[in-house]
């Protein structure tokens, strides 16, 4: 794994006071939870889960729109570029 892949990002929130703090702090050590693990779980609870189905469609449109593309564009055309090499010169 690359380190990306294992190293924690950090989210700040903000409670309207003190005595949420407490509780949230209070209910995490009941349960023998981290702060930040008892967060994190409460906040997964709240997300959707994700529709691997329609991000797969998405994904297969969208590839689809990008060969279309490439073929009103280029046509039977082989682009010789390396595209890497294209992408660092207009970095620069």
């Amino acid at each position: 794994m690359t380190r990306a892949q294992t190293s924690p990002v950090r989210l700040n929130i903000y409670l309207p006071d003190q005595a949420t703090r407490r509780r949230i702090k209070l209910i995490a050590a009941e349960q023998n939870l981290t702060l930040s693990h008892f967060c994190l779980l409460a906040i997964q609870a709240q997300l959707p889960q994700p529709d691997n189905e329609k991000q797969g469609t998405l994904l297969s449109k969208a590839v689809d729109r990008a060969r279309k593309f490439q073929r009103r564009s280029f046509g039977e055309r082989v682009f010789q570029v390396n595209s890497a090499d294209l992408i660092r010169q207009a970095r620069r």
